[in-house]
């Protein structure tokens, strides 16, 4: 550097020239080594803008693709479930009719059978009653058949005048 730096100020010693060839040789040796790496760098800088640059594209490209995509996987789901819920809607609507039938049925038969336990149970009030009846019919009868009988006791000439008197001649208790 010293060298190139006298040679260009003007020392014009006897083998300034040679000397000057040397390092002007010298220089453009040094100068190739370094403009290539140089041009490498700007080169590299360029192509990487570049492949970034196509990149950032390929990428904007792959997100507006898959925004599309998952828009019509998203659509086609609310359509999937839009005819799914009118699926529900008409099979629940029919298990109502069905529920409603069954329970009109039920309430039918529910009222079949309160008619015909009504029945039963005013047959038996009926046949409860006619039992009674004849009991206490029977029991007169036998009250009245035995009353010769009964007369020497007090108690059964009471019991007998009870039996035949009628209500408002019936004796009140002291």
């Amino acid at each position: 550097m010293q060298g190139i730096d006298s040679g260009l100020r003007g020392d014009r010693s006897g083998g300034g020239t040679v000397e000057l060839a040397i390092q002007v040789q010298a220089l453009k040796t040094r100068m190739d080594t370094v403009l290539p790496t140089l041009a490498t760098r700007e080169q590299l800088a360029q192509e990487v803008g570049a492949l970034r640059s196509e990149m950032k594209h390929e990428i904007g490209a792959l997100r507006s693709e898959m925004k599309q995509e998952i828009g019509d996987l998203r659509s086609e789901v609310k359509q999937e479930i839009g005819a799914l819920r009118g699926e529900l809607k008409h099979e629940v609507g029919a298990l109502r009719a069905e529920i409603k039938d069954s329970i009109g049925e039920l309430r039918a038969e529910i009222g079949g059978l309160r008619a015909e336990m009504h029945q039963t149970v005013a047959s038996a009030i009926k046949w409860g009653l006619g039992i009674g009846l004849s009991a206490i019919t029977a029991a007169a009868a036998f009250v009245t058949v035995m009353s010769p009988h009964f007369s020497s006791f007090s108690r059964g000439r009471e019991a007998v005048a009870a039996v035949a008197a009628e209500p408002a001649e019936l004796p009140t208790r002291p």
